[in-house]
């Protein structure tokens, strides 16, 4: 049972670490990560994590650490993968500046919640593929998939 609590602590925090860091601070947003990391875990469905399951998302992670594929994680890797999330967080830090420009308006260093509220969403009519001014669970999780096939190509 200690292991069993142990993996899903470690589990936890490798999926919190996934938050962006403006997200991480709010707390709103444990739940959610946690929500969706039980949801990652929980791989038949059934509302348990079982160890098994658990085993199973430890392989995984493994699998993706172990990038030739030989049963060792090698610290040529750990440093190419800690290389990968960097260049990830920067493309995500020039991404949020870039979108904060988008929101300031007039330009004087400030989002206010007018401006920031006041900004259309492009992407709205992209991701509601029936047209009827509101995302369902399946336009979201279209999206999400192809979102992640973008990801995987980097």
């Amino acid at each position: 049972m200690r292991i069993l609590a142990s993996s899903l602590a470690a589990l936890f925090v490798a999926g919190a670490a996934i938050a962006t860091p403006a997200a991480a601070q709010d707390d709103n947003i444990v739940p959610v990560v946690a929500g969706a990391m039980f949801t990652i875990l929980d791989g038949n469905g059934d509302g348990i994590v079982d160890p098994a399951e658990i085993d199973k998302a430890r392989l995984r992670m493994f699998d993706r650490l172990d990038d030739d594929g030989d049963g060792k994680v090698t610290a040529a890797e750990r440093d190419e993968r800690m290389a990968q999330m960097k260049r990830r967080s920067e493309r995500m830090m020039e991404g949020g500046k870039k979108m904060f420009s988008r929101l300031d308006a007039n330009k004087d260093g400030a989002v206010t919640r007018e401006e920031y509220l006041g900004r259309s969403l492009p992407f709205l009519p992209l991701i509601d593929i029936d047209g009827d001014g509101s995302i369902s669970r399946v336009e979201f999780d279209r999206v999400a998939g192809v979102v992640a096939a973008m990801r995987g190509n980097r």
